[in-house]
């Protein structure tokens, strides 16, 4: 009886761990995505607008507002996570 509530708490704390670790891994995506768009916008100035893109099941969103001479980037990356909305964001100032 003990080996089996042993065997039993293994098991479900294994599977609480590949889901954090899954967790983890999208979230590490997600962090990538928002840095390559950032980057993008960077490169794009004064000019880099605003848009919508749908990158490995991830919804990517970014906005550039100016204040003075300076642009303020914003990326929002969102996806589900065991059913729930999940969402990051990412915000950056460049030179115009």
């Amino acid at each position: 009886m003990l080996l089996t509530v042993g065997l039993l708490a293994l098991a479900s704390t294994s599977a609480f761990l590949g889901y954090e670790h899954a967790a983890a891994g999208r979230a590490e995506a997600a962090a990538v995505v928002a840095g390559s768009r950032l980057e993008r916008l960077r490169v794009a100035g004064c000019n880099a607008q605003q848009g919508t893109e749908l990158v490995d099941g991830m919804t990517s969103s970014w906005s550039v507002a100016m204040a003075g001479t300076t642009a303020i980037a914003t990326v929002s990356v969102s996806w589900r996570e065991r059913g729930a909305p999940t969402e990051q964001r990412y915000a950056s100032g460049f030179a115009c």
